[in-house]
């Protein structure tokens, strides 16, 4: 694959994450739009009610993708998704204002759940197979990298315009999805010797790495998320720290995140991908919990310090984890295998991670008992 085909990749992994960060950092400023007639903390409860659409049509999405990735190849499939996602996007910057805007919202959002598993497993099994064997785990890290920038993106412009001007910021989101398309749809693709899938029996055959990926990616997920929604709610309970604190630290951990990533990808040069994620997991496992216990009362600093441990306690996990995934799994259900198996793992591991963690918190009172998910789906 060339430069532009590459390129093209990871704009398209940028955009991805763009689109799925812009939503939940814009809602405070659509919510008076989409429900005027609502009190400030009704509109945004109800706002914040079309986050998990699109959770509910990814499972979909992943088998329909997958299933055709494995059958037409992966850059037919990118190349669809894509298109879809930049019509969804583009279409949520047109929205009407009127009472029945939630119901359009609500259909573009399912829209978008749909689409987006096929661009984010199609374009990292289209751009590894391209990649030769030595590089493939700094590839992996620099296209999770790439979209690293594109939630920093996000954030950024929000910042700037999202209180007046959010129409613009769909727009540019679908504009660079369908230039992505574009270029995609140039390049070549490595022509793989397949059989044809069985859908439902291939998931069935293959369970035992479909378990295993639901796991790695699911402590991957549970760890962003005990990260940012978790500790940006809790901590506030349990420091001197406001939620304003927090979400300033929140871009910090972004650059930081892409720097680590980076730096792993090298590192993954000279040591074995399998050993990396092992340390990942293995530190996870033992230290979440007392790491976290030290959260009360801390400082600033301390605070800081913390998350950035356990900000590399996932990196090292999930800078090789593409390259992990594509080799463990058989090349003619590749696409099909690695797209379910991600996403049900960030659904039931991931998205759960918060939830569970006051809940234990409640239980126990004691503060490390918040980080027991991570530490357990480390161990696992």
């Amino acid at each position: 694959m060339k430069g532009l085909g590459r390129f093209s990749l990871y704009l398209g992994n940028m955009f991805y994450h763009y689109d799925s960060s812009l939503f939940g950092w814009i809602a405070p400023f659509l919510a008076p739009v989409l429900f005027p007639q609502m009190t400030q903390g009704e509109s945004l409860l109800w706002t914040f009610a079309f986050l998990p659409l699109s959770y509910l049509t990814k499972p979909i999405g992943s088998y329909f993708w997958g299933y055709l990735g494995d059958h037409w190849g992966r850059r037919p499939v990118v190349c669809c998704s894509l298109l879809g996602t930049a019509v969804s996007t583009f279409a949520i910057g047109c929205l009407p204002i009127h009472p029945f805007s939630w119901i359009f919202l609500a259909i573009l959002r399912a829209c978008q759940g749909f689409f987006s598993p096929g661009k984010t497993s199609g374009a990292a099994l289209l751009l590894l197979e391209s990649t030769p064997i030595k590089k493939r785990s700094w590839v992996s890290a620099l296209y999770d990298a790439s979209g690293m920038l594109g939630i920093l993106l996000a954030s950024w412009m929000v910042a700037l315009w999202g209180e007046i001007h959010w129409r613009p910021l769909f727009w540019l989101g679908g504009a660079i999805a369908l230039l992505s398309a574009f270029l995609n749809a140039k390049t070549s693709e490595t022509h793989l010797n397949q059989k044809k899938s069985v859908g439902w029996k291939t998931l069935w055959n293959y369970r035992i790495y479909l378990m295993q990926i639901m796991v790695v990616s699911g402590f991957s997920y549970a760890n962003y998320y005990f990260l940012s929604v978790f500790c940006n709610g809790f901590l506030p309970q349990i420091t001197d720290l406001t939620k304003k604190d927090l979400l300033q630290f929140n871009t910090h951990l972004l650059w930081i995140d892409v720097l680590l990533l980076l730096a792993i990808g090298i590192v993954c040069k000279w040591m074995k991908k399998e050993i990396v994620m092992m340390l990942g997991s293995l530190f996870a496992g033992v230290l979440a919990m007392p790491l976290f216990a030290l959260m009360e009362g801390a400082s600033w600093q301390q605070v800081a310090l913390i998350r950035i441990l356990f900000l590399l306690f996932g990196i090292l996990l999930a800078a090789p984890y593409h390259f992990w995934k594509m080799e463990m799994l058989p090349a003619q259900h590749r696409f099909l295998l690695g797209s379910v198996g991600s996403t049900m793992g960030a659904k039931l591991f991931g998205v759960t991670t918060p939830f569970l963690s006051i809940w234990l918190f409640g239980k126990t009172n004691w503060v490390g008992a918040a980080a027991l998910p991570v530490a357990l789906l480390g161990i696992a």
